[in-house]
């Protein structure tokens, strides 16, 4: 299939791409009357593309953040963790919006939640509205979570009560080293997840988020 050779390629892909830009730069220099017309073609579609996602998840961040109506039904929790400018850039183009767009087209509840601190994060883990998370941001391991203030360590929720544990979990942030990731800790059935004992770059996201939303036929079958 495409989107798995493209998944299993993906580091590839993206090392082909810094090393074009490396020998376009490179070009510029020596011969720059020449190059100015192939960076503009090469350049402007690649940022273009890149940050359409961006501001599409901007937009749903500013008007479905923290919706109280939403809160008190059973919905998506898309939880974003705000830290410096570059990183919020992958974060918010690695799938957010996709969600978002299939809640919409599919009659569904969902949330963006802002965290800035551990205790923000538990708090939207105890809500027992809260059905499906999805993670986004940075991780420093498999179960640790990095926030602006803080890191959470999913070990800590070894005692997450059965009756808020969730249907899905999105982990979309990388995820080393050994451990057990927040599915374990906090879903009824742990294999119904996205997680990898890896990095993740943007476009695996987009890729996982795709399959899991529709041809997986998971949330399809459980509208």
């Amino acid at each position: 299939m495409l989107t798995d050779l493209l998944k299993s390629n993906a580091r590839y892909l993206l090392l082909i791409f810094v090393f074009i830009s490396i020998a376009i730069a490179i070009w510029s220099y020596y011969f720059s009357e020449y190059c100015l017309f192939l960076e503009t073609l090469v350049l402007i579609p690649i940022i273009t593309i890149g940050f359409i996602p961006y501001h599409q998840t901007q937009r749903f961040i500013k008007i479905k953040t923290n919706i109280p109506e939403n809160q008190s039904k059973s919905h998506h929790a898309i939880i974003i963790s705000p830290l410096d400018p570059i990183r919020n850039l992958s974060t918010m183009m690695s799938g957010a919006e996709l969600i978002a767009k299939w809640c919409e087209k599919n009659n569904q509840y969902y949330c963006f939640y802002c965290c800035f601190n551990p205790e923000e994060f538990e708090k939207i883990l105890n809500n027992p509205f809260t059905e499906n998370i999805w993670v986004f941001g940075h991780g420093r391991s498999i179960h640790e979570y990095c926030l602006k203030n803080g890191i959470f360590d999913y070990d800590n929720l070894e005692m997450f009560p059965q009756d808020l544990k969730k249907r899905f979990v999105g982990q979309l942030h990388c995820s080393p080293g050994s451990g057990h990731p927040l599915s374990y800790r906090i879903c009824v059935n742990p294999s119904h997840s996205i997680v990898s004992n890896n990095s993740r770059w943007c476009y695996e996201n987009r890729i996982d988020i795709r399959y899991i939303l529709g041809e997986s036929g998971f949330f399809v079958d459980n509208c």
